[in-house]
């Protein structure tokens, strides 16, 4: 839904100026989340969704998610900042862009590999007997 108008300055010779009418309606995005077995190696996963249908023809949603997980535990997958752009244009104050929404990162403990399951198995055996 639009209401309002923004008059926007664009630093060039000679200047332009652009007439955007504001976009009301919410814009959230949400941080994808993502889980791995413990590997040594940070679990990333920068991909993401918005609410669909609220941007104007030819704006783009600039995300940056910096989220992180490499040991054994879990995260936010964090959402460092969130821009529109229209070209090279910043019309990020054009839109509501809501609260966002951070996904989850995993990291989980390895599982026994076929010959650490069968030691630890044949272990336990012996413990019991």
């Amino acid at each position: 839904m639009l209401g309002g108008t923004i008059i926007v300055f664009k630093k060039v010779t000679p200047p332009v100026f652009i007439t955007i009418e504001k976009v009301e309606t919410p814009v959230i995005v949400t941080s994808s989340s993502n889980s791995k077995f413990y590997d040594g190696e940070p679990l990333t996963d920068g991909t993401f969704t918005f609410t669909e249908g609220v941007l104007v023809e030819g704006d783009e949603l600039v995300v940056e998610i910096t989220g992180t997980q490499t040991e054994i535990g879990s995260s936010a997958n964090t959402i460092a900042s969130i821009k529109v752009m229209r070209g090279d244009i910043d019309v990020t104050d054009c839109y509501n862009i809501d609260i966002p929404v951070e996904g989850e990162l995993v990291v989980e403990k390895a599982p026994p590999t076929g010959d650490n399951s069968s030691v630890l198995f044949w272990k336990s055996l012996m413990v019991s007997a």
